[in-house]
């Protein structure tokens, strides 16, 4: 029968001192005070290891055995003893949520910061964290408010950044708690982000995750509260979230405002995770902190401020607020990476962009890298492309700027030229906003012309068209770059031919249509606008093309 068990060996250190193991073992089974004192009077010690460096006083914490604590440091066991791991017994406490063992621990004198402070801004992680991380990992908000008022290091760095950086942007509970006992609101984790450069990216996609939730877990008391909470709380969240947003809408928001919709945060109880927060209750914590809004990552997250994780979180809200609180729009002329408005132009969403450009973005600046936001446009396939287009171009953006590359020798290619080079079925309503704004077709080389386009023409044979009314609106045709270019067919250098005219002026009214270009440029549907003529003749000055 025995060869057919599994036999396990006792730990050495049990074998050698039975008594530890059986004091341990009573504690476990909640035995009273009084056989513990045997086992005590019968020479089993307080203070020495039952098994991988646990004490008795580890094994009283596990059961929430108060009595028993209480009895052990009495007899002596010493109070900051860790095991193996590092864990001592206030570790297990706070872990835990014991808020009554933490307190004995505390009163007997027990340590709240066990790491050594370094000059490491990320040193290397040791066998365990600090109890006050431990308590807010787990969302034991009385146990760690206890811990910071005994002198708990609310700045403590860890290999992934301070307390507050490990904390969710979202939950508003532990975020308060920490800011207010002088947790930094502008540290930094590994990555080089803020918590409000975290706080204003992730808004959108946690709630969306928060609203699927509460649609799949309906059951009150079920998963789902984890995330929705009670619901004797939803109205008051409501207020909450209506209130954060009307103060980020209103234009005369003050900090004073913003101190007054910061008192939303609520705990759920000893151990409960609390509802998440919206970005905007985030945002508005930090910045009633100090937080700051210019605050710039580091060069791994391309020197990003708050505003480009905002438009990243898409919350125009969120983007609203900071700009009131004073976020920089247009940064230094010397950074070549995108600025926030071109990541509202990638995000395709033409409200983030009018907002931007409400608040004074340069709808010309620059980079060496992507170009301008009009470039930006034109090159990516993004949503909503025709409004974004019309939105920067009603508000001056300049379709024939050009723009010396990263290299500073060659030119990137104009914004027409590169819609119809970056796009295989190019739009002709998006060629005509281009032309009715100003921009210039020149069938030129571009190495010779920086507007020219011949090069980027290579892939209308598919798109005949759109050919057609490149050749319609073109100011210039260079013959001979035609005929030496590798990138039309024949039919399409013909076609550039006919449209030259091989010698034979121009017509009276594609002259007129240029003259009024020259005179007017990007201006010219505003006086087209002002001028009553037919509607064919208005169509043809503004190159009003039917879609393709």
């Amino acid at each position: 029968m025995l060869e057919h068990r599994t036999i396990f060996d006792m730990p050495s250190e049990c074998i050698a001192n039975p008594l530890q193991r059986e004091l341990a073992d009573s504690i476990i089974r909640l035995q009273s005070l009084d056989e513990l004192r045997i086992l005590l009077a019968c020479g089993a010690k307080p203070n020495e290891p039952v098994t991988q460096g646990l004490r008795p006083l580890h094994y009283a914490v596990w059961q929430r055995y108060e009595d028993a604590a209480q009895l052990l440091l009495v007899r002596g066991a010493e109070i900051d003893a860790t095991d193996e791991c590092g864990y001592s017994a206030l570790h297990l406490a706070a872990e835990h949520g014991y808020l009554d063992l933490v307190k004995l621990l505390l009163k007997h004198g027990a340590k709240v910061d066990h790491r050594q402070d370094t000059a490491e801004l990320f040193p290397r992680t040791l066998l365990c964290d600090e109890p006050l991380r431990l308590a807010l990992r787990n969302h034991h908000l009385d146990v760690a408010r206890t811990l910071l008022e005994h002198g708990a290091n609310s700045n403590k760095r860890y290999f992934f950044g301070s307390e507050i950086n490990l904390i969710s942007p979202l939950d508003l509970d532990c975020m308060a708690l920490v800011l207010a006992f002088g947790a930094d609101p502008n540290s930094r984790d590994r990555a080089g982000l803020t918590p409000l450069m975290k706080a204003v990216r992730l808004p959108q996609k946690v709630l969306a995750f928060e609203k699927w939730y509460r649609n799949v877990f309906t059951l009150a008391g079920g998963p789902g509260d984890l995330f929705s909470g009670a619901a004797a709380a939803d109205q008051e969240d409501a207020e909450v979230v209506s209130s954060a947003q009307a103060s980020s809408s209103s234009s005369s928001s003050s900090s004073s405002q913003t101190n007054n919709n910061v008192g939303l945060h609520r705990r759920r109880g000893e151990g409960r995770v609390s509802e998440l927060g919206s970005g905007m209750q985030s945002v508005l914590l930090l910045l009633n902190y100090g937080a700051d809004v210019n605050a710039r990552a580091d060069a791994r997250n391309e020197f990003r401020s708050v505003l480009h994780y905002a438009v990243i979180g898409g919350d125009k809200a969120v983007i609203n607020l900071l700009l009131k609180q004073g976020a920089r729009l247009n940064l230094e002329p010397e950074y070549t990476k995108p600025r926030a408005l071109d990541m509202a132009v990638l995000k395709g969403d033409p409200e983030i962009v009018k907002l931007l450009l409400d608040a004074g973005a340069d709808v010309n600046t620059n980079s060496a890298i992507i170009g301008t936001p009009l470039h930006v446009a034109c090159a990516e396939s993004i949503p909503n492309r025709y409004e974004v287009l019309e939105l920067l171009l009603e508000r001056g953006a300049d379709p024939n700027r050009v723009v010396a590359s990263e290299a500073g020798g060659t030119l990137l290619r104009p914004a027409l030229a590169e819609y119809v080079g970056a796009n295989a079925q190019p739009d002709l309503r998006v060629i005509g906003l281009l032309l009715r704004h100003g921009a210039r077709v020149l069938i030129k080389s571009h190495f010779r012309e920086p507007l020219g386009m011949l090069q980027h023409m290579q892939g209308l044979e598919r798109a005949p068209r759109v050919l057609a009314a490149l050749l319609d609106a073109a100011e210039s045709v260079d013959l001979a770059a035609v005929a030496r270019t590798q990138c039309l067919t024949e039919l399409q250098k013909r076609a550039c031919r006919d449209a030259a005219g091989a010698g034979r002026p121009l017509s009276l009214v594609k002259q007129a249509r240029l003259a009024l270009r020259r005179l007017h440029g990007g201006q010219l549907a505003a006086w087209a606008s002002r001028q009553t003529m037919p509607k064919t003749l208005r169509s043809y000055l503004l190159y009003e093309y039917a879609p393709n």
